[in-house]
């Protein structure tokens, strides 16, 4: 099993793929990197995937302290992509992924075309003091491609009012009749979605 060693500990993660567009899946709190199975089985054909286990979950490391263990992933995994990936990349987070997206996105990465967030709370994705203080997209979210799912039953609900704040530019979908384990629950309409995005950035 491949982990990657930083300075936080040890990330577990998942590699597919021999592309050089590469697409990172970031999974949210009480999960890991193995709810993306039906993405995996798609998107391997045609992109380079890095799927993590964030700290404190799957097979990474669990001594992480529970209140960092997002903005500490979110650390390990540019770490990773800064190794890994030699081209252009998207990231996707569900859920709290959602919130190591945002902060990937207000480090100003190299290389990243776009993000998607997917049934994401807006105080979950951008509200804590580092994002305030720091948040990228608000100086660039004209030119970021964003992509924002919702699961009409999920747990994000209104999170695209508050996130067009910061992403101007974002396309929105509702997921009508589905809960918040979108990538499951409706993998099909997650994933044409998905193609569809990446297809316009990449």
């Amino acid at each position: 099993m491949p982990y990657w060693h930083y300075k936080h500990g040890a990330l577990h993660y998942q590699e597919f793929g021999a592309s050089p567009k590469t697409l990172v899946l970031i999974h949210g709190l009480g999960d890991s990197a193995d709810r993306w199975s039906r993405q995996i089985a798609q998107f391997s054909v045609s992109f380079h995937l890095l799927v993590p286990d964030l700290y404190g979950h799957g097979r990474s490391s669990q001594s992480t302290p529970r209140a960092q263990s997002l903005f500490l992933s979110a650390q390990s995994i540019i770490d990773l992509i800064s190794s890994k990936v030699a081209g252009d990349y998207a990231v996707f987070g569900h859920s709290a992924g959602g919130y190591v997206v945002a902060v990937m996105l207000a480090s100003n990465l190299p290389r990243l075309r776009g993000a998607v967030f997917m049934d994401c709370p807006a105080h979950i994705c951008l509200g804590d003091g580092y994002l305030d203080s720091n948040i990228g997209p608000r100086s660039f979210g004209k030119v970021m491609p964003v992509l924002i799912l919702e699961a009409e039953y999920g747990i994000g609900k209104d999170t695209s009012n508050s996130l067009r704040e910061f992403f101007s530019n974002a396309e929105y979908l509702m997921v009508k009749g589905v809960q918040h384990n979108l990538m499951v629950s409706n993998s099909q309409v997650m994933n044409s979605a998905l193609v569809a995005f990446l297809n316009r950035i990449f």
